[in-house]
């Protein structure tokens, strides 16, 4: 039973106050006692429900103590008051250097205004791995905003939009999260929206439209409002909106218009083109099971890609391929594509055979279809020796056809299931640069364990660039063997991938003897002009020398841009290993070289 004081009688209440009270005054080292030993109970910040910090810690100098007043008794307790210091917005974020952040001081040297440039320059869409893993890290470290004018742009909202207009919708999410709910403005409840919109769930956006929006003045608003009414079977109100917005023709796609009308039970005609795209438009259509056009508009970002493969009104191999994009993109997981790839069941022959035809058949046409077949076709398979045979036949055809990356992170969870071990040797160098595209190098590690001598030499620069070799074992003789045993393959540009190899060692501070360049750098070299970036270069160099670690990853993810690590940028890659290797960023280095390497065929 809950007893409260009003319960309590005075009498009682007055006899107990006054027997502590004399108890005190007879025995003063009581009081004594007392407060010790409420100072001696448990502090508050050793609870596990302590907030979570979402600011830098900030070293600040710490003031002298004020020396006590000697007139006064040591049993005085010298209270001191402070102001807690306004916490900055623009600092939020959700990862510090503990757990794959930067450093709190990232942005330091930097001047606010070229770095509010720099983030609207990231690129939106990213297929590299490791430049995808610095991008995030960049947006959602804890650290102190760049000093400098241009207050008035937010770097914060910066941040999250350039996290949504990646695709990264998970990590744009978490950003969000941990921002105080007065600080989300109009751009950033939209982007919220825009999100909760495109991974179907409709009910926690329009939770966001009623609560926020009607303080917001955009059409966009009054579009999401139209929408909200009619899930709620509120048509007659939506109709109203819609008819409303449908005068300002130059501001409303029709494609909306269809799907309010389909949502409120009328059966409007078919839907030929659509303009534009966004959550919004995209959760709409799908709720009114409006069929999407053939054609749909030429700038698609890869969250568009990643709403459209989980849209049910699109063709499966349409679904795939957007699903293909988007996981490149990172906007899905590899684990998402598989299962869209398992959506389609083999017919042609029945199951056995079709799946047998893409395991066995000398040539197949590298389409979704296959991609979906061979993927089954592993899952489908127990022994560990027959699904090696079959990752690895679909990773040959997928270097074939430029798509290693995309095949090696399909195939990434089925690999898992498989324990490297001396029988299955010949795997190591599949397995080894399958799981280097995807980053996990402890697994690239353990089947290098198990490699055979025929196998050592192939992988010698994915085991150098990942740093597993020890340098001291790095000799020119090693090198050299390597380089006269892969020349006897005779594969075309051999040489523009040794000079790419060597330039990596070099980025990452290894020596690499001029009598080994000599063997690629000679008359008959065929590589191209290297490209001149006006500005960027000189920005990124400088940048690295003085040891600016946050201007240093941003321009290294600007440079790289939509082409990644792929064999055409080449180039940029060497500069961007080069300057994050100077700046301590050895392992994010590392990982882009691997990447790279194992784009050019190493």
């Amino acid at each position: 039973m809950t007893v409260f004081l009003t319960e309590l009688r005075p009498g009682p209440l007055v006899g107990v106050c006054c027997v502590i009270g004399l108890a005190l005054a007879v025995n003063p080292s009581a009081s004594q006692e007392i407060i010790k030993r409420n100072f001696d109970l448990p502090s508050l910040e050793k609870k596990t429900n302590a907030p979570i910090r979402l600011v830098p810690l900030v070293d600040t100098p710490l003031k002298p103590e004020n020396k006590l007043d000697p007139t006064k008794t040591k049993n005085e307790a010298a209270v001191e008051l402070k102001q807690l210091e306004l916490i900055d917005p623009e600092s939020f974020g959700i990862l510090d250097n503990s757990d794959g952040g930067f450093k709190p001081g990232m942005w330091a040297g930097s001047s606010r205004p070229l770095i509010i440039n720099l983030l609207g320059l990231l690129p939106k869409k990213i297929s590299s791995l490791g430049q995808r893993q610095l991008f995030r890290r960049l947006l959602l470290t804890r650290a102190e905003p760049p000093v400098g004018e241009q207050k008035n742009k937010s770097l914060l909202s910066i941040r999250v939009a350039a996290l949504y207009e990646a695709g990264d919708f998970g990590s744009a999410n978490e950003l969000l999260d941990a921002i105080p709910s007065d600080e989300l403005n109009e751009k950033l409840s939209r982007i919220q929206t825009e999100i909760l919109f495109r991974q179907q769930d409709p009910k926690k956006a329009c939770a966001i439209v009623q609560s926020r929006g009607e303080g917001f003045n955009a059409i966009y608003w009054k579009k999401a409002e139209a929408y909200c009414l009619a899930i709620d079977g509120q048509n007659e109100k939506a109709l109203l909106i819609s008819e409303i917005l449908s005068e300002q023709k130059r501001s409303v796609n029709p494609a909306f218009l269809t799907g309010i009308e389909a949502l409120t039970g009328n059966k409007p005609n078919s839907l030929k083109k659509i303009n534009s795209l966004n959550g919004l438009l995209l959760s709409i259509l799908q709720a009114g099971k409006v069929a999407l056009p053939e054609n749909l508009p030429l700038n698609l970002s890869t969250g568009d890609y990643a709403a459209l493969a989980f849209s049910e009104g699109r063709s499966l191999t349409k679904r795939i391929l957007d699903g293909e994009r988007a996981m490149l993109g990172g906007a899905i997981t590899p684990a998402q594509l598989v299962q869209l790839y398992k959506i389609g069941k083999p017919e042609i022959g029945g199951p056995d055979g079709a799946l047998s035809r893409v395991v066995e058949d000398r040539e197949i046409k590298w389409n979704p279809e296959n991609r979906s077949f061979l993927l089954q076709a592993v899952l489908a398979e127990a022994l560990p020796a027959k699904k090696a045979k079959i990752i690895a036949r679909a990773l040959k055809f997928a270097r074939l056809h430029n798509s290693f990356a995309l095949t090696a992170l399909a195939m990434t969870p089925a690999m898992d299931e498989i324990e490297p071990s001396t029988e299955l040797s010949w795997f190591a160098p599949w397995a080894v640069r399958a799981y280097a595209v995807g980053g996990n190098m402890i697994a690239a590690q353990n089947w290098l364990n198990v490699r055979t001598n025929g196998s050592d030499e192939s992988v010698l620069p994915l085991s150098i660039l990942a740093g597993i070799s020890e340098r001291g074992s790095i000799s020119e003789k090693d090198l050299r063997q390597w380089y006269l045993s892969r020349k006897k393959v005779g594969k075309e540009g051999f040489e523009d991938r040794v000079r790419f190899f060597y330039s990596l060692l070099q980025a990452l501070d290894i020596s690499v003897a001029g009598s080994l360049w000599s063997d690629v750098v000679n008359g008959e070299s065929t590589e191209k002009p290297l490209p001149l970036i006006s500005g960027l270069l000189s920005l990124l160099s400088n940048a690295a020398q003085k040891g600016r670690v946050g201007e240093t990853v941003a321009l290294s993810i600007i440079l790289l841009g939509d082409a990644g690590t792929e064999l055409s940028n080449q180039f940029s890659v060497v500069q961007a290993v080069r300057a994050l290797y100077t700046v301590g960023q050895r392992e994010a280095a590392r990982q882009l070289a691997l990447e790279a390497a194992v784009a050019a065929g190493l």
